[in-house]
């Protein structure tokens, strides 16, 4: 099922949602580089692997404690503001 192409209307993913497609993004954007020989980011990875480790201690996960790279790819997936 494709989402609503508006984000207003998609709601906050949960936060295991937001890890899981962090990483498939991160898994995307390496084929992609792979098959077209450029140098990709490691952003991806970044975001996912932070808040992953935030997700497990059972900390916060806040947008604003990411570097910028790794924000920009957490808004794109649908992060905003702060989860407890």
């Amino acid at each position: 099922m494709q989402r609503a192409t508006d984000p207003a209307r998609w709601g906050p993913l949960s936060r295991y949602q937001l890890i899981k497609a962090l990483a498939d993004a991160h898994n995307r954007h390496e084929d992609y580089c792979a098959r077209w020989g450029c140098r990709g980011t490691d952003a991806y990875l970044v975001a996912h692997q932070q808040l992953r480790s935030r997700y497990q201690q059972g900390l916060t996960i806040r947008l604003s404690a990411l570097p910028w790279h790794a924000q920009q790819v957490a808004q794109r997936i649908q992060l905003q503001g702060v989860w407890a």
